[in-house]
Protein backbone atom coordinates (compact mmCIF):
# COMPACT_ATOMS: atom_id res chain seq x y z
CA UNK A 1 0.00 0.00 0.00
CA UNK A 2 1.34 3.41 -1.02
CA UNK A 3 -0.50 6.40 0.43
CA UNK A 4 0.08 10.08 -0.31
CA UNK A 5 -1.42 13.03 1.59
CA UNK A 6 -1.45 16.50 0.07
CA UNK A 7 -2.66 19.66 1.77
CA UNK A 8 -1.93 23.36 1.78
CA UNK A 9 0.47 24.69 4.39
CA UNK A 10 -1.29 25.61 7.66
CA UNK A 11 -4.11 23.15 6.91
CA UNK A 12 -3.40 20.81 9.86
CA UNK A 13 -1.90 18.12 7.63
CA UNK A 14 0.61 17.32 10.36
CA UNK A 15 -2.26 16.25 12.60
CA UNK A 16 -3.05 13.42 10.18
CA UNK A 17 0.64 12.52 10.04
CA UNK A 18 0.67 12.49 13.86
CA UNK A 19 -2.20 10.04 14.13
CA UNK A 20 -0.82 7.75 11.43
CA UNK A 21 2.57 7.76 13.17
CA UNK A 22 0.94 5.74 15.96
CA UNK A 23 0.75 2.81 13.51
CA UNK A 24 3.97 0.76 13.50
CA UNK A 25 2.97 -0.94 10.22
CA UNK A 26 3.47 2.28 8.25
CA UNK A 27 6.77 3.53 6.88
CA UNK A 28 6.03 7.26 7.20
CA UNK A 29 7.77 10.20 5.52
CA UNK A 30 7.17 13.80 6.56
CA UNK A 31 7.55 16.30 3.70
CA UNK A 32 10.06 14.45 1.49
CA UNK A 33 10.77 17.60 -0.56
CA UNK A 34 10.86 20.07 2.34
CA UNK A 35 13.58 22.41 3.64
CA UNK A 36 16.94 20.81 4.39
CA UNK A 37 18.96 21.01 7.59
CA UNK A 38 16.23 22.37 9.87
CA UNK A 39 14.91 20.66 12.99
CA UNK A 40 11.11 20.30 12.83
CA UNK A 41 10.32 19.36 16.42
CA UNK A 42 6.66 18.43 16.37
CA UNK A 43 6.24 19.72 12.82
CA UNK A 44 3.36 22.04 12.10
CA UNK A 45 1.16 20.71 14.88
CA UNK A 46 3.64 20.63 17.75
CA UNK A 47 1.72 17.65 19.15
CA UNK A 48 4.69 15.27 19.30
CA UNK A 49 8.12 15.93 20.78
CA UNK A 50 10.01 14.37 17.87
CA UNK A 51 11.99 15.76 14.96
CA UNK A 52 9.81 14.90 11.96
CA UNK A 53 12.62 15.70 9.49
CA UNK A 54 15.37 13.52 10.95
CA UNK A 55 14.28 10.47 8.94
CA UNK A 56 14.02 12.53 5.75
CA UNK A 57 17.59 13.80 6.12
CA UNK A 58 18.79 10.23 6.64
CA UNK A 59 16.98 9.09 3.50
CA UNK A 60 18.34 12.01 1.45
CA UNK A 61 21.89 11.07 2.40
CA UNK A 62 21.16 7.44 1.48
CA UNK A 63 19.66 8.42 -1.88
CA UNK A 64 22.55 10.72 -2.78
CA UNK A 65 25.04 7.98 -1.87
CA UNK A 66 23.14 5.39 -3.92
CA UNK A 67 22.96 7.64 -7.01
CA UNK A 68 26.31 9.37 -7.58
CA UNK A 69 25.37 9.78 -11.24
CA UNK A 70 23.03 12.64 -10.31
CA UNK A 71 25.83 14.62 -8.59
CA UNK A 72 23.43 15.93 -5.94
CA UNK A 73 23.74 17.71 -2.64
CA UNK A 74 21.11 16.50 -0.13
CA UNK A 75 19.81 20.07 0.03
CA UNK A 76 18.81 19.85 -3.63
CA UNK A 77 16.02 17.54 -2.52
CA UNK A 78 14.28 20.55 -1.01
CA UNK A 79 12.20 20.71 -4.20
CA UNK A 80 10.34 23.97 -3.73
CA UNK A 81 10.32 26.68 -1.08
CA UNK A 82 12.41 28.01 0.47
CA UNK A 83 15.18 26.89 -1.92
CA UNK A 84 13.27 27.69 -5.12
CA UNK A 85 9.55 28.34 -4.61
CA UNK A 86 8.76 28.37 -8.34
CA UNK A 87 9.44 24.63 -8.56
CA UNK A 88 6.18 24.01 -6.72
CA UNK A 89 4.13 25.65 -9.47
CA UNK A 90 5.53 23.36 -12.17
CA UNK A 91 3.73 20.15 -13.16
CA UNK A 92 6.95 18.17 -13.65
CA UNK A 93 10.09 17.48 -11.67
CA UNK A 94 13.71 16.77 -12.50
CA UNK A 95 14.43 13.06 -13.20
CA UNK A 96 16.40 12.75 -10.00
CA UNK A 97 13.52 14.16 -7.96
CA UNK A 98 11.19 11.53 -9.46
CA UNK A 99 13.72 8.79 -8.77
CA UNK A 100 13.98 9.95 -5.16
CA UNK A 101 10.23 9.40 -4.73
CA UNK A 102 10.52 5.88 -6.20
CA UNK A 103 13.44 5.25 -3.82
CA UNK A 104 11.25 6.09 -0.83
CA UNK A 105 8.09 4.28 -1.92
CA UNK A 106 9.94 1.06 -2.68
CA UNK A 107 11.51 0.74 0.75
CA UNK A 108 8.57 -0.92 2.52
CA UNK A 109 5.25 -2.66 1.93
CA UNK A 110 3.12 0.07 3.51
CA UNK A 111 4.45 3.57 2.81
CA UNK A 112 2.69 6.84 3.66
CA UNK A 113 3.90 10.35 2.85
CA UNK A 114 2.68 13.83 3.75
CA UNK A 115 3.16 16.64 1.22
CA UNK A 116 2.38 20.34 1.03
CA UNK A 117 4.26 20.86 -2.25
CA UNK A 118 2.61 18.50 -4.74
CA UNK A 119 -0.58 20.41 -5.59
CA UNK A 120 0.49 20.82 -9.24
CA UNK A 121 2.00 17.34 -9.53
CA UNK A 122 -0.94 14.98 -9.11
CA UNK A 123 -0.55 13.53 -12.61
CA UNK A 124 3.16 13.08 -11.96
CA UNK A 125 2.47 11.22 -8.72
CA UNK A 126 0.20 8.88 -10.64
CA UNK A 127 2.90 8.30 -13.25
CA UNK A 128 5.57 7.55 -10.64
CA UNK A 129 3.39 5.38 -8.35
CA UNK A 130 0.39 4.18 -10.42
CA UNK A 131 -1.25 2.20 -7.62
CA UNK A 132 -1.01 4.96 -4.98
CA UNK A 133 -3.98 6.04 -2.90
CA UNK A 134 -4.24 9.78 -2.23
CA UNK A 135 -5.94 11.94 0.39
CA UNK A 136 -6.50 15.63 -0.26
CA UNK A 137 -6.55 17.21 3.20
CA UNK A 138 -8.46 20.47 3.53
CA UNK A 139 -9.07 23.13 6.12
CA UNK A 140 -11.60 25.94 5.81
CA UNK A 141 -9.98 29.02 4.20
CA UNK A 142 -11.01 31.25 7.12
CA UNK A 143 -8.95 29.12 9.48
CA UNK A 144 -6.02 28.88 7.07
CA UNK A 145 -5.98 32.65 6.60
CA UNK A 146 -6.08 33.19 10.38
CA UNK A 147 -3.19 30.77 10.83
CA UNK A 148 -1.10 32.72 8.34
CA UNK A 149 -2.13 36.06 9.84
CA UNK A 150 -1.31 35.15 13.43
CA UNK A 151 1.77 33.05 12.72
CA UNK A 152 2.99 29.88 14.35
CA UNK A 153 1.99 29.86 18.00
CA UNK A 154 -0.19 32.93 17.25
CA UNK A 155 2.84 35.15 17.82
CA UNK A 156 1.25 38.06 15.91
CA UNK A 157 -2.17 37.87 17.59
CA UNK A 158 -1.75 41.21 19.34
CA UNK A 159 -1.56 42.98 15.97
CA UNK A 160 -5.24 42.23 15.31
CA UNK A 161 -7.32 43.72 18.12
CA UNK A 162 -10.43 43.92 15.93
CA UNK A 163 -11.86 42.99 12.54
CA UNK A 164 -10.71 46.21 10.87
CA UNK A 165 -7.13 45.42 11.80
CA UNK A 166 -7.55 41.85 10.56
CA UNK A 167 -9.00 42.74 7.15
CA UNK A 168 -7.06 45.95 6.63
CA UNK A 169 -3.49 44.83 7.27
CA UNK A 170 -1.07 45.03 4.33
CA UNK A 171 2.26 44.16 5.85
CA UNK A 172 4.37 42.36 3.29
CA UNK A 173 4.93 39.45 5.69
CA UNK A 174 5.99 36.27 3.94
CA UNK A 175 5.23 33.30 6.25
CA UNK A 176 6.11 29.97 4.67
CA UNK A 177 7.04 31.88 1.47
CA UNK A 178 3.37 32.56 0.78
CA UNK A 179 3.96 35.95 -0.82
CA UNK A 180 6.36 34.45 -3.37
CA UNK A 181 3.62 32.01 -4.33
CA UNK A 182 1.02 34.76 -4.49
CA UNK A 183 3.10 36.89 -6.84
CA UNK A 184 3.90 33.92 -9.09
CA UNK A 185 0.26 32.82 -9.13
CA UNK A 186 -1.00 36.29 -10.04
CA UNK A 187 1.45 36.42 -12.92
CA UNK A 188 0.80 32.87 -14.15
CA UNK A 189 -3.00 33.09 -13.92
CA UNK A 190 -3.32 36.70 -15.04
CA UNK A 191 -5.08 37.71 -11.82
CA UNK A 192 -3.63 41.21 -11.88
CA UNK A 193 -6.72 42.67 -10.20
CA UNK A 194 -5.39 41.10 -6.99
CA UNK A 195 -2.10 43.00 -7.01
CA UNK A 196 -1.68 45.20 -3.95
CA UNK A 197 -4.23 43.22 -1.93
CA UNK A 198 -4.20 43.13 1.87
CA UNK A 199 -2.63 40.14 3.57
CA UNK A 200 -5.81 38.09 3.97
CA UNK A 201 -6.58 38.25 0.23
CA UNK A 202 -3.03 37.08 -0.48
CA UNK A 203 -3.61 33.99 1.66
CA UNK A 204 -7.06 33.35 0.19
CA UNK A 205 -5.57 33.43 -3.30
CA UNK A 206 -3.03 30.75 -2.44
CA UNK A 207 -5.78 28.62 -0.86
CA UNK A 208 -7.86 28.80 -4.05
CA UNK A 209 -4.93 28.02 -6.34
CA UNK A 210 -3.61 25.05 -4.37
CA UNK A 211 -7.07 23.58 -3.83
CA UNK A 212 -8.38 24.05 -7.37
CA UNK A 213 -5.41 22.38 -9.02
CA UNK A 214 -4.95 19.53 -6.54
CA UNK A 215 -8.69 18.78 -6.59
CA UNK A 216 -9.25 18.93 -10.35
CA UNK A 217 -6.01 17.23 -11.37
CA UNK A 218 -6.22 14.77 -8.49
CA UNK A 219 -9.62 13.57 -9.68
CA UNK A 220 -8.36 13.33 -13.27
CA UNK A 221 -5.30 11.33 -12.27
CA UNK A 222 -6.59 9.13 -9.46
CA UNK A 223 -10.37 8.96 -9.80
CA UNK A 224 -11.82 6.94 -6.91
CA UNK A 225 -8.31 6.57 -5.48
CA UNK A 226 -8.56 10.22 -4.35
CA UNK A 227 -10.19 10.91 -0.99
CA UNK A 228 -11.11 14.45 0.08
CA UNK A 229 -11.17 14.90 3.86
CA UNK A 230 -11.62 18.14 5.79
CA UNK A 231 -9.97 18.93 9.08
CA UNK A 232 -13.32 20.08 10.41
CA UNK A 233 -14.89 16.67 9.78
CA UNK A 234 -11.90 14.89 11.31
CA UNK A 235 -11.97 16.82 14.59
CA UNK A 236 -15.78 16.65 14.77
CA UNK A 237 -15.76 12.84 14.56
CA UNK A 238 -12.18 11.55 15.04
CA UNK A 239 -12.99 7.84 15.07
CA UNK A 240 -15.04 8.05 11.88
CA UNK A 241 -12.34 10.17 10.22
CA UNK A 242 -9.57 7.70 11.04
CA UNK A 243 -11.65 4.77 9.82
CA UNK A 244 -12.32 6.67 6.58
CA UNK A 245 -8.58 7.14 6.05
CA UNK A 246 -7.79 3.49 6.68
CA UNK A 247 -10.65 2.28 4.49
CA UNK A 248 -9.20 4.40 1.72
CA UNK A 249 -5.73 2.96 2.29
CA UNK A 250 -7.20 -0.54 2.19
CA UNK A 251 -5.82 -1.79 5.50
CA UNK A 252 -7.36 -2.42 8.91
CA UNK A 253 -7.45 0.63 11.21
CA UNK A 254 -4.81 0.87 13.89
CA UNK A 255 -6.26 0.79 17.38
CA UNK A 256 -3.46 3.04 18.58
CA UNK A 257 -4.19 5.59 15.85
CA UNK A 258 -7.88 5.52 16.72
CA UNK A 259 -7.17 5.97 20.42
CA UNK A 260 -4.72 8.81 19.76
CA UNK A 261 -7.19 10.66 17.53
CA UNK A 262 -10.07 10.35 19.99
CA UNK A 263 -7.85 11.48 22.86
CA UNK A 264 -6.06 14.38 21.15
CA UNK A 265 -8.29 15.91 18.47
CA UNK A 266 -10.54 18.71 19.65
CA UNK A 267 -12.53 21.48 17.99
CA UNK A 268 -11.27 24.99 18.48
CA UNK A 269 -11.65 28.25 16.66
CA UNK A 270 -9.32 31.09 15.76
CA UNK A 271 -10.51 34.68 15.98
CA UNK A 272 -11.08 35.02 12.24
CA UNK A 273 -14.26 37.12 12.52
CA UNK A 274 -16.03 34.33 10.68
CA UNK A 275 -19.34 36.07 10.07
CA UNK A 276 -17.91 39.39 8.89
CA UNK A 277 -19.37 40.22 5.42
CA UNK A 278 -15.91 41.03 4.12
CA UNK A 279 -15.26 37.29 3.78
CA UNK A 280 -17.95 37.06 1.09
CA UNK A 281 -16.50 40.09 -0.66
CA UNK A 282 -13.08 38.45 -0.57
CA UNK A 283 -14.35 35.15 -1.96
CA UNK A 284 -16.01 36.97 -4.84
CA UNK A 285 -12.91 39.03 -5.57
CA UNK A 286 -10.69 35.95 -5.65
CA UNK A 287 -13.31 33.84 -7.47
CA UNK A 288 -13.71 31.22 -4.76
CA UNK A 289 -17.41 30.40 -4.64
CA UNK A 290 -17.09 27.34 -6.87
CA UNK A 291 -13.95 26.29 -5.01
CA UNK A 292 -15.78 26.39 -1.69
CA UNK A 293 -18.63 24.32 -3.11
CA UNK A 294 -16.21 21.72 -4.53
CA UNK A 295 -14.52 21.50 -1.15
CA UNK A 296 -17.86 20.96 0.57
CA UNK A 297 -17.61 24.23 2.50
CA UNK A 298 -20.12 26.99 3.01
CA UNK A 299 -18.86 30.58 2.88
CA UNK A 300 -18.99 30.90 6.67
CA UNK A 301 -17.20 28.38 8.85
CA UNK A 302 -19.64 26.49 11.01
CA UNK A 303 -18.29 24.66 14.01
CA UNK A 304 -14.65 25.62 14.33
CA UNK A 305 -11.46 24.22 12.94
CA UNK A 306 -8.01 23.66 14.35
CA UNK A 307 -7.20 21.08 16.95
Amino acid sequence: MKFFMQGMRRSATTVVYDLLSQDDRLDLYYEPYSVHGKVELGGGSGMQEIDHMAKIYEMRDAFVAAHPEFDLDPGDLNYGAPRLASLELETGMAPWACEYLRFLTNRSEHVAMKFTRMYRKMHLLKEIVPDARVALLLRHPQEVVASYMYGKGQKRLDKFPDADAFFGRTSGINPWNVRRFFEAIVEAEGWHHLEGSPDWIVFLTVWKYTFDYSFAEGREAFGDALLVQTHEDLVAAPEAGVIELYDHMGIEPSERALEWAVTNLRKSRKAAYHEDPRWIEGYEKVGMMESLANAGYGPVLDGGGAS
